[in-house]
């Protein structure tokens, strides 16, 4: 335990800055649909009311919360990188089956299992924070985490259209004036394209 705290200061900012990243990015993608539903309400098969297509989200940020009572106590026993590794690969599989999903029960079980996959971004993270700071630096780790993660969600939704995190918003203007297909970046394929 004491090898992972005496790191050197460069290393554990670096491990910051990534676990900062990976709770914004996961954290933005449970809601980056939310701004398509109105034009996805007629572009999924068979056509859904609105009030259904809430559950794309509402699923989404229920199996996040209720996933880290099985991801917790795996990564206590098997370890944190194994969990986290496992969790980005199985986040990017399943927003990549978001993005090929044509109808909506396959796009709601996308959903839900990208939500239980993304869940170690809001338990493991900060854990893994707590144990690389000595307890006299995790006040000052957790907040800049904090702030990193609040700034990025921030920036990614409000971005001015000439910035490429403005993308999504951009994106959904020109599609819903074209009235063609939807298409939303999502953010934990690297800003890939998901079509629906």
């Amino acid at each position: 335990m004491l090898m992972i705290l005496c790191r050197p200061a460069w290393r554990k900012y670096a491990i910051l800055a990534i676990m900062s990243l990976y709770a914004a990015v996961t954290n933005f993608n449970a809601a980056v649909v939310g701004p398509a539903l109105p034009i996805m309400q007629y572009e999924v098969q068979p056509v859904q009311p609105f009030a259904k297509l809430n559950y794309l989200v509402a699923v989404n940020v229920l199996l996040i919360g209720t996933s880290n009572l099985i991801w917790v106590p795996v990564a206590n026993t098997v370890g944190r990188r194994p969990v986290l590794i496992f969790a980005m690969l199985a986040t990017t599989a399943f927003s990549v089956w978001c993005g090929v999903a044509r109808s909506f029960g396959s796009l709601l079980a996308a959903r839900a299992l990208q939500g239980f996959s993304t869940g170690p971004a809001d338990a493991i993270a900060p854990n893994v924070l707590g144990e690389v700071f000595f307890v006299h630096e995790r006040g000052r780790a957790m907040v800049i985490c904090t702030i990193r993660v609040n700034t990025l969600q921030t920036k990614l939704i409000y971005q001015r259209p000439s910035t490429p995190c403005s993308l999504p918003a951009a994106a959904l203007l020109v599609v819903s004036q074209a009235r063609i297909s939807p298409t939303i970046w999502d953010t934990s394929t690297s800003f890939g394209c998901q079509r629906y």
